[in-house]
């Protein structure tokens, strides 16, 4: 038996059928012509000049045009894969949940903080005699964060372009690029 989806597929093709030809060209090879195009079927051996059906398994218009002129159902010949037993077959197993939003912990990464952040804190620095703290998070005086979380501690633009420009033009040029 096969899946629905495969037999709304293979109606659609028996309504096609009636504007093919169908004829034998030996015993197992039949050529089915629509219009000024022809194609050879060959049963014994399952190929199909359109290569439809070695694409996709499902046979296809001219497949289905031989196999009706020989009064068998195209159903016979899908392949395997689009059986409703296999499919059964598959999903047959047990499939683990996954944890819901309120399971997972949250993790807290220390990373950047937002150049919006610390325009905002030098503006207020610079308004006021106190200094602000190096982060958004509130520490105790002992839990202090290192200097190197400081974006303006930082290297300068014109350092990291001068060490980049003198790194790049020393490197050999890689054997993989079209130049």
């Amino acid at each position: 038996m096969t899946c629905p989806r495969v037999n709304e597929d293979l109606m659609k093709c028996e309504t096609k059928i009636f504007d093919y030809i169908t004829r034998s060209s030996g015993s197992p090879s039949y050529e089915v012509t629509y219009a000024k195009h022809g194609f050879v079927v060959d049963i014994d051996k399952n190929h199909f000049s359109c290569g439809m059906w070695q694409l996709d398994g499902m046979p296809c218009v001219h497949a289905v045009c031989v196999y009706k002129s020989h009064n068998k159902g195209p159903k016979k010949f899908v392949h395997q894969d689009f059986h409703k037993s296999t499919w059964l077959n598959v999903y047959s197993q047990f499939l683990e949940p996954l944890p819901q939003c309120e399971d997972m912990s949250a993790q807290i990464c220390n990373g950047r903080r937002n150049p919006t952040h610390v325009e905002h804190e030098k503006e207020s620095r610079s308004s006021s005699s106190q200094p602000a703290p190096s982060t958004s998070v509130e520490t105790s005086p002992s839990e202090e964060l290192p200097q190197t979380h400081r974006l303006e501690d930082g290297p300068k633009v014109e350092e990291l372009v001068a060490f980049l420009t003198n790194h790049l033009t020393n490197v050999a040029p890689s054997p993989f690029l079209r130049t």
